[in-house]
């Protein structure tokens, strides 16, 4: 249609979308999802916000460990107004890429960089509590750094 839609809402229901599809699905029966996303009628007006979270989602689709923390940590990085939940999944994403990949030390920065901003006094869910002992383990692991 010629109906003008709201990047920050369709972003956001890109975000609903692949939060409850990509973990459950292979890279193939991903793939036509993704080219929606990325090529469909309102791929022209997306801004390089948009655009890195669709590639974090094709990341995270493909089970691509350093794509899928190079894309969390910088969003993490790169925006303030990012919401709770998109800051948990931007973490847990980042941590689990880390660790798919041996950088147990890249895992546990990003943890300590996040943990406080995203949870502040509240305790950690249970992912996150094992994501960070597993980032923790092993002292000084690997790190791209």
């Amino acid at each position: 249609g010629t109906a003008a839609i709201d990047p920050d809402g369709r972003l956001g229901a890109a975000f609903t979308l692949s939060v409850a599809m990509v973990p459950y699905l292979h890279s193939r029966e991903l793939a036509p999802f993704l080219r929606t996303l990325e090529t469909g009628a309102c791929s022209t007006d997306r801004d390089s916000f948009e655009r890195q979270w669709y590639a974090l989602f094709r990341a995270v689709g493909g089970r691509d460990g350093s794509a899928m923390f190079d894309g969390a940590r910088s969003l993490l990085a790169g925006r303030n107004y990012l919401t709770l939940p998109e800051q948990k999944y931007l973490l847990a994403a980042g941590m689990v890429g880390a660790l798919a990949r041996g950088a147990r030390t890249d895992a546990h920065q990003l943890w300590t960089r996040y943990n406080e901003p995203v949870f502040g006094n509240a305790r950690p869910d249970l992912l996150f509590r094992l994501l960070a002992a597993e980032g923790a383990v092993g002292g000084a692991g690997r790190s791209t750094e």
